[in-house]
């Protein structure tokens, strides 16, 4: 159901091993990669105690150049370059011949330099020269520490398992060129003539300003320089100009599951039953960060008259306090802060019976009460000033079924049918100034799950004596209330909402072919259909 599973070698308790690995490539036009990683591994006491210990760096070359847009003077070659580090230990201890207890750590770390846009206006992809021009470089440094523990007790007829994690991620990135959207967003009002601010009309929450028609009618024929071009920058005489979008995101994750499952895979009636736990804790900060605001405003405006203030039009001059809230102290003209905690409990069964030597039908179910709630905070110039005391809420109670039937015809021959469904937890939106935005007249709050049906019929045989492995599968899925993000032009802002549904159908085949003891032959083919059945639009 969309699940991928990564599963890593565990430690052994009899033999040394080691394995290594080293990789070289070249990018065209652009700068080589290259990677190397080992892993060791062993017994420590013999039958006792095993460890294994891996690491693994690589270095991904770029190909875009970064320049300087004032004198087009090349700063950083090939600056969209990766580096990625990955370290992991673990140890297995088996005091008893039935326990087992795996405590392992995982680490990553991976620093993307640059990213892999280019502007099309500078660059000429058919000679290999790609350009950048963004003044800010759109770094993304991603790292997280992953300590986990498994506990295995066979108690005979049933197995006890526990596995225990906890998730510590911090991420920091330029998600957008905050200098880009800084000049974008200013270009609409010195085109047109319309100031991003409202004196005359009531604050909407804190203080909320739009566009003030008196204002502009002072000088309807005000129309300020192009800010952007295809292959520039354009601030004549105002030399240098830079704002940062930083992007912050934390996460602590705390997982427990623990399951009793039978052992006899050969028995009649084969079953599961756990219980599952989590508590996610997680930071979103979005800020575009803009000393320069000040100067830039007054060079595209005029000096600021002190006459002016939020909701106060100013006077003897047309077009003059474009903002209601100066910078922050650290010279923010935007920051959205949100802190969101997600907790989960469930408990789930699966239960497969033989009603004969060849036929077996499965069921499970997973019933789990989920909570979601934020807490946020937002202010600066961009946003129109604080909004404070925001918070937001989401419970519910999902129930996930399944079931299958296999036919097993003969040693060579299987046939299965399988229903299924899974959902995604629901959350809420952080509020923002929807009197910026001409699309929505009220802040959107709480989106519900949204849920995937999905159904499936195959079969797997064997010919030529079991030299000949062939699977092959029809599937449909039903996709409902489906989550989107919808982004808002007239302000830049986005919210999550349930809209739509959507399907997806097809068939895959795959075999393998032993056409001599030393020729293998691997095959496969697919088919997928996915497309909306109902509109998707707000």
């Amino acid at each position: 159901g969309g699940t991928v599973r990564y599963i890593t070698p565990t430690p052994s308790l009899t033999d040394d091993n080691v394995y290594a690995k080293t990789e070289l490539s070249t990018t065209q036009d652009g700068a080589p990669s290259y990677e190397g990683g080992v892993a060791v591994g062993g017994p420590i006491v013999e039958n006792k105690l095993g460890f294994r210990v891996s690491g693994w760096w690589r270095h991904d070359g770029g190909y875009i150049d970064h320049v300087n847009y004032l004198t087009g003077d090349t700063i950083d070659k090939n600056s969209n370059h990766t580096n990625t580090l990955v370290l992991r230990g673990a140890l297995e201890w088996e005091p008893t011949a039935n326990l087992t207890i795996t405590p392992s750590v995982f680490y990553q770390k991976r620093d993307v330099h640059n990213d892999d846009e280019y502007w099309v206006g500078l660059s000429d992809p058919g000679k290999g020269r790609y350009i950048n021009e963004t003044p800010e470089l759109m770094g993304n440094h991603d790292h997280f520490t992953l300590p986990a523990l498994k506990i295995d007790w066979n108690l005979g007829g049933a197995e006890l398992i526990s596995n225990t994690s906890y998730f510590d991620r911090k991420q920091t990135l330029q998600d957008y060129s905050g200098t880009l959207y800084n000049l974008s967003y200013f270009q609409q009002s010195v085109t047109t003539g319309v100031l991003p601010i409202d004196y005359a009309t009531p604050s909407v929450g804190a203080s909320i300003c739009g566009q003030n028609a008196a204002i502009i009618a002072a000088d309807p024929t005000y129309v300020g320089p192009p800010l952007l071009g295809a292959a520039s920058i354009n601030l004549p005489g105002f030399g240098h100009y830079q704002s940062s979008n930083i992007i912050t995101n934390t996460q602590q994750n705390f997982t427990q599951e623990v399951r009793l499952q039978s052992t006899d895979p050969n028995s009649r009636f084969t079953w599961v039953v756990g219980a599952f736990y989590s508590r996610q804790s997680q930071l979103s900060i979005e800020e575009i960060n803009d000393p320069q605001l000040p100067a830039l405003t007054a060079y595209l405006w005029g000096e600021p008259s002190a006459a002016g203030s939020c909701n106060v039009p100013p006077t003897g001059i047309p077009i003059e306090d474009i903002w209601c809230e100066g910078l922050l102290p650290n010279g923010d003209d935007y920051i959205n802060h949100t802190q969101g905690h997600e907790r989960q409990i469930a408990g789930f069964a699966n239960a497969t019976y033989a009603i004969t030597d060849s036929v077996k039908i499965q069921a499970g179910a997973r019933i789990a009460k989920t909570h979601f709630d934020f807490s946020n905070f937002s202010d600066g110039a961009q946003n129109f000033g604080p909004l404070t005391g925001n918070s937001g809420k989401q419970n519910e109670t999902p129930f996930t079924p399944m079931g299958n039937v296999t036919w097993q015809i003969n040693d060579d021959d299987m046939v299965y049918a399988t229903i299924a469904k899974g959902y995604r937890i629901g959350g809420a939106n952080p509020p923002f100034p929807v009197g910026a935005c001409t699309e929505l007249s009220t802040s959107p709050g709480a989106y519900n799950s949204d849920t995937v049906t999905s159904y499936e019929a195959g079969s797997k045989d064997r010919f030529l004596n079991g030299n000949l492995q062939l699977a092959g599968s029809v599937y449909y899925l039903k996709w409902n209330n489906i989550q989107q993000d919808n982004y808002l032009p007239s302000c830049g802002f986005k919210y999550t909402t349930n809209q739509g549904t959507a399907e997806s159908k097809g068939f895959d085949f795959q075999g393998e072919w032993l056409l001599t003891d030393a020729i293998d032959l691997d095959f496969s083919l697919g088919y997928t259909d996915a497309h909306y059945t109902s509109t998707a639009v707000a």
